[in-house]
C-alpha cells in the first residue's frame, strides 16, 4: 500500500515537471495579439499590431503597442504558470499568469500600471 502511494506520488511529480518543460519550450516563438481586454473592456483594435517574442536564453521583446513603444528584456518561468519579465525598457518587473500555451496559442493575464490585462495571441 505504501509503495503504491509513493509510486503514484513520484509519477505525479514527473508528469508535472514534464508538462512545465513542455510549456517552456512551446512559448519560444513570436506571437501576435488577437484579443486584448483591459479592465474588462475589449481593447483589441488598439493592439492590432502588438507582438511579443520569447526566445532561447530568456530573451523577451515586444512591439506595436498603442503608443508605438517597443522594447526588450528578459523573462524567466517562476513556476509552472507564472513568468517574470524584467529589464524591459526600464519598466518595473512584472509577473504574468499564463492561462494557456500551445504551439499555436498563448494567453496570459497580468496587472500592468495598475490595470488588469488579458492577452490572447496566435503564432506569428
Amino acid at each position: 500500500m505504501i509503495k503504491s502511494n509513493i509510486l503514484g506520488f513520484c509519477l505525479a511529480v514527473v508528469i508535472l515537471f514534464t508538462a512545465c518543460k513542455k510549456d517552456e519550450k512551446q512559448i519560444l516563438r513570436s506571437w501576435v495579439a488577437t484579443s486584448v481586454v483591459v479592465d474588462g473592456i475589449d481593447s483589441s483594435s488598439a493592439y492590432k499590431n502588438y507582438m511579443e517574442t520569447y526566445g532561447d536564453g530568456g530573451v523577451y521583446s515586444f512591439s506595436g503597442d498603442p503608443n508605438g513603444n517597443k522594447g526588450d528584456g528578459d523573462y524567466q518561468w517562476t513556476s509552472g504558470t507564472k513568468i517574470k519579465r524584467s529589464g524591459v525598457s526600464k519598466q518595473p518587473s512584472v509577473e504574468i499568469s499564463v492561462l494557456k500555451v500551445t504551439r499555436k496559442e498563448f494567453q496570459y493575464k497580468a496587472v500592468l500600471n495598475g490595470m488588469n490585462y488579458e492577452f490572447k495571441f496566435k503564432k506569428y
